[in-house]
């Protein structure tokens, strides 16, 4: 009897623990904070954060910095739906620490259908998204790394952003300007609509219709 209950406890324990990890499993951050915010159905980050993005059961948020006093100037704000996360200078540049930062913010979502980056911003997908919808705007030399799922996936990238993705997805369409690069060398699309310019990059493979458009 007490062998049965030892490893009732035991069960007990370790389901809860895989509840909880699979919303909280990058926090291995030991200066990660968790944030409280309502619900959202998109993400916009900029100032230089770098997003870790994953899909889970559950919906949460952290953020961490090199240093607590930074960390408490990176804003997690909700408007319209879109979950904001940007980092609020000092009044003073006299209050400004010099150095990197090491700005970041983990995101686990259940859904997701906008991702928009800005400033020096980049975005990890860590092991993928699959959505039915994926809008994804880069710009002023952000970044987007990982896998996708959609029935539609828009990229707009400029300013010298880049997206280096793979996947599967039924409909695509991609605006690069500015020396941005879409390198999607294992993204696949049955049906996409391409256009580049300014020194722009796009790499797809298309399965069924491509229409694309290349100038500058």
């Amino acid at each position: 009897m007490l062998l049965m209950q030892k490893l009732l406890s035991f069960l007990i324990i370790s389901l809860s623990f895989l509840s909880v990890a699979s919303a909280q499993k990058y926090l291995n951050d030991k200066n990660a904070q968790i944030r409280n915010v309502a619900s959202f159905h998109g993400i916009e980050v900029s100032g230089g954060i770098d997003l870790y993005l994953d899909q889970s059961n559950s919906t949460a948020v952290a953020v961490s910095a090199s240093d607590d006093e930074d960390r408490d100037m990176i804003k997690t704000v909700v408007e319209n739906g879109i979950l904001k996360i940007y980092f609020k200078k000092p009044d003073s540049w006299l209050s400004v620490s010099w150095g990197n930062k090491q700005l970041k913010a983990y995101v686990s979502v259940k859904q997701i259908d906008i991702l928009r980056a800005s400033g020096g911003s980049d975005i990890l997908i860590n092991e993928g998204l699959n959505c039915q919808n994926l809008s994804l705007s880069l710009s002023g030399g952000s970044d987007c790394k990982g896998r996708v799922q959609a029935q539609e996936l828009r990229i707009q990238a400029s300013g010298g952003s880049d997206a280096i993705l793979e996947g599967q997805v039924n409909q695509l369409k991609v605006q690069a300007s500015g020396g941005s690069d879409v390198k999607g060398y294992g993204l696949v699309s049955n049906f996409a609509n391409l256009s580049a310019s300014g020194g722009s990059d796009i790499h797809v493979s298309v399965q069924k219709e491509l229409t694309a458009d290349a100038s500058g």
